[in-house]
């Protein structure tokens, strides 16, 4: 399924940079020429020379690069004895081949279907372009620019559309071709005159009206018919004119509707296997985005296995740390206290023992002094997550986030959108990658819970603080759920079409909050959806609350409150 995908997406919208590639549609005619002529096992042997799919060969929907494309031309030449048979080939079934298009062709002259081939050259070649240097009734110059050297393989293809065009309409023949310049000689462009007999058609009711009136006009003069009668014979003319002229108009109308019944059939098989092509896309990117939905959710356990891992060897440091500096202090009290008492004792005259008691006194301060510190480390391990401010603009942050969401959703019933109100601030001041961080959690989350429905994401602001609210219509949580889930306990099983989920997103956001100063506020309801509202401060809060005995639990209920009901208008937090 995955290499289908790449496949698809390599050939359908092109591996190469934009400027290299062409359609293989413009050499439809000649590869079922070879399928008709040669079976099946050439067209595989002209397909392996072009390094592409047999399977993709004779689908309209593939692009090629120009190496390809000359490898293809060369191995199908060799099918053929001349030029002439290739030629042929390259016209096979070109009518055909135009479907639809042919039908357009007929409501314009000759003349403007030139014109029109011309400018769109570059529509199925990205690498080639044409232009009309000379054009009037009967005939054009046209000048091919490529920005690759093309053999005369890749010229003669051309040469079987440029003669037959004007055949598309009723009674013309071929065009006459003459070369005055080839790119596969080293000229700059490829130049062809093209000259063609414009359609003189006379119209039945003139001439038939003309006649009637010369009989009549000659059978009073010699006096063969009344007055009366000669009229009779000019208006028989005129009636037998305005017949065949009807006639003539019914048979183009009835050829016209069959080849436009035709050309809509052809039209509707084309629209079907587009279609059938697009599903297989779509159920190749579903199972490209379950693949990688189900790698992010094993690399997001694996990363939440590590962070528990991490979270409990800093609560063994800080337990350990905190122990050994507290047992520190207690023979250093005691030893404090002894050289207190030496130094104070008068019968201690040497003054060589009072300098070595002096140095015991300094060396036990500057130990004591170690000890509060490492006590500090041990109680503030939380404090070592440092924050690095700095200015970050509300549009790029607002977009990133519409793009996860759009990516998290993606062939899911769900309604995604996010916005910006105009209250929202222009830029905060903050940590960057923290706030990622927070946004990613929640809307993950969002994603992950939510089975369809919608999901809406609000930017806005309050006096102070950048307000993002995030409403989706999934599980909710309860209330009895949603303090443990917070603290990072773990709440109800996910849903199956997630996977597995260890239940650490919402603790990280609460911790990695804190440390910014927001809030976060949560009004959920089972089987109904949850509302988050998070708050972020414009400016980076002056920290006041120490975190030195900060538990999971007391960060949960710092930093979140459980709302009830949804208020009337904003407020700050």
């Amino acid at each position: 399924m995955v290499a289908s995908l790449e496949r698809d997406g390599d050939q359908a919208r092109g591996a190469w940079p934009r400027g290299q590639r062409t359609n293989l549609r413009p050499f439809q005619t000649l590869l079922r020429a070879v399928q008709k002529e040669h079976g099946e096992a050439a067209l595989g042997r002209v397909a392996a020379a072009a390094g592409i799919e047999p399977t993709d060969l004779l689908r309209q929907t593939v692009w090629v690069t120009h190496d390809q494309v000359e490898s293809l031309l060369s191995a199908a030449r060799a099918l053929y004895d001349h030029d002439e048979a290739f030629l042929d080939a390259c016209a096979y079934q070109l009518r055909e081949s135009l479907g639809p298009l042919v039908v357009v062709l007929r409501v314009l002259s000759v003349q403007r279907a030139y014109e029109i081939a011309a400018a769109t050259v570059h529509l199925h070649c990205e690498y080639n372009r044409a232009e009309v240097v000379n054009s009037r009734p009967g005939h054009v110059r046209l000048r091919y620019f490529s920005t690759h050297h093309e053999s005369r393989l890749a010229c003669l293809t051309r040469h079987p559309f440029l003669t037959r065009l004007p055949t598309f309409w009723w009674g013309l023949p071929p065009a006459t071709l003459r070369e005055h310049a080839c790119i596969s000689r080293g000229d700059p462009c490829c130049e062809y005159e093209l000259r063609w007999q414009e359609p003189l058609r006379l119209n039945r009711l003139v001439l038939a009206t003309a006649a009637g009136v010369a009989a009549a006009a000659l059978s009073l003069t010699v006096g063969w018919v009344s007055p009366l009668a000669a009229a009779l014979i000019a208006g028989a003319g005129a009636a037998t004119g305005v017949i065949l002229e009807q006639r003539r108009v019914n048979r183009e109308l009835l050829r016209l509707h069959h080849d436009t019944a035709r050309a809509a059939e052809r039209l509707g098989n084309e629209h079907n296997e587009l279609s059938k092509e697009i599903m297989a896309l779509l159920t190749d990117q579903r199972g490209w985005n379950n693949l990688l939905e189900q790698r992010l959710t094993e690399r997001s356990a694996m990363l939440n296995q590590v962070v528990e891992g991490l979270q409990k060897l800093n609560l063994e440091r800080s337990v350990t740390l905190g122990s050994l500096s507290h047992d520190l202090r207690n023979p250093l009290t005691v030893v404090e206290a002894t050289v207190d008492m030496l130094r104070g004792d008068p019968r201690l005259h040497d003054p060589e023992l009072r300098a070595d008691l002096d140095e015991i006194w300094a060396a036990n301060q500057q130990l004591q002094h170690l000890t509060r510190e490492l006590l500090k480390l041990a109680r503030s391990s939380y404090d070592l997550f440092a924050t690095h401010p700095e200015e970050v603009q509300l549009e790029p942050l607002v977009d990133r986030v519409r793009r996860c969401l759009m990516v998290l959703v993606n062939g899911r019933p769900i309604r995604a959108s996010v916005f910006r109100s105009r209250e929202a601030p222009e830029r905060v001041l903050t940590d960057n990658m923290l706030v990622n961080r927070i946004l990613d959690n929640l809307v993950s989350n969002a994603a992950k819970y939510t089975e369809r429905g919608s999901i809406v994401v609000e930017f806005s602001g309050t006096p102070g603080f950048l307000c993002v609210k995030i409403s989706d219509t999934g599980r909710g949580i309860s209330d009895e759920e949603i303090e443990r889930v917070f603290a990072g306990r773990g709440g109800s099983d996910p849903p199956p079409f997630i996977g597995t989920s260890e239940g650490l997103g919402l603790s990280t956001v609460v911790l990695l909050l804190d440390r910014l100063g927001g809030r976060l506020e949560i009004m959920s309801r089972p089987e109904q959806g949850t509302t988050l509202w998070l708050y972020v401060p414009v400016e980076p809060p002056a920290r006041t609350t120490s975190s030195a005995t900060v538990t999971p639990l007391d960060l949960a209920r710092r930093v979140l409150t459980v709302r009830h009901s949804e208020p009337q208008s904003k407020q700050r937090p």
